[in-house]
């Protein structure tokens, strides 16, 4: 996690702010930050980036799809959980470029991130016709 606002913003999700948080990305519109906190090591980190995006897409969704590049970086992770997270919040955002993304975790190593692969791109043809 590169600035220390990122990493205050992780360490207040880590303690359950949520609400705060989203307000602050409301206000801020600093949804950069969704690439660290999806990648973060901390489950309740991760779950809250999640919940963030779930919150703030509706309102937000053409700023975020800009964030996609920052959000496949933890594709690059070691961890499989933070790889499949990062699928998992790229389907939600949609857009040809999470696709490309995630169709190229259809071949990762962990069988669990290439299922994760494969239920992000099911999600993102289901939800096609919602945008």
């Amino acid at each position: 996690m590169p600035d220390e606002f990122a990493q205050m913003v992780a360490s207040y999700m880590e303690a359950g702010f949520l609400e705060n948080i989203i307000a602050l990305l409301r206000k801020e519109r600093a949804f950069y930050l969704l690439g660290s906190l999806i990648a973060d090591e901390r489950p309740r980190v991760r779950i809250g980036a999640v919940a963030l995006a779930e919150e703030l897409l509706s309102a937000h969704r053409e700023e975020m799809l800009r964030e996609v590049p920052g959000i496949a970086r933890a594709l690059r992770s070691g961890n499989p959980t933070i790889r499949a997270d990062a699928l998992y919040l790229l389907s939600l955002l949609g857009g040809e470029e999470a696709r490309a993304y995630i169709r190229g975790r259809l071949s990762d190593p962990h069988p669990a991130v290439r299922q994760a692969a494969e239920e992000a791109l099911r999600e993102l043809q289901e939800r096609k016709n919602c945008w």
